[in-house]
């Protein structure tokens, strides 16, 4: 692309002048882009998770371990009602 911006709208515009055949390149092109991105995302926050791992900055547990760490028991109110007699 050349050094002016285009917008999305302007984009969409020109592929509806092409024929179906390279709409339907452009798309599985994008299509493949988009799947690299998110495996590449996907391989980032793999790579932190590991070095998270290797520097001890994670919890292991039990689902219930981890559940009880992120939600601990609150302390309860006790009330009780007075049930005597009314004047």
């Amino acid at each position: 692309m050349s050094n002016k911006v285009t917008s999305v709208k302007d984009v969409l515009k020109e592929i509806e002048g092409l024929d179906i055949k390279d709409q339907a390149y452009i798309l599985d092109i994008l299509n493949k882009r988009l799947i690299e991105s998110r495996r590449m995302e996907i391989a980032k926050r793999g790579k932190e998770a590991e070095q998270a791992y290797k520097e001890g900055a994670v919890k292991t547990g039990t689902f219930e371990d981890l559940w009880k760490g992120l939600n601990p028991p609150s302390k309860s109110l006790s009330i009780s009602l007075y049930q005597g007699e009314r004047s």
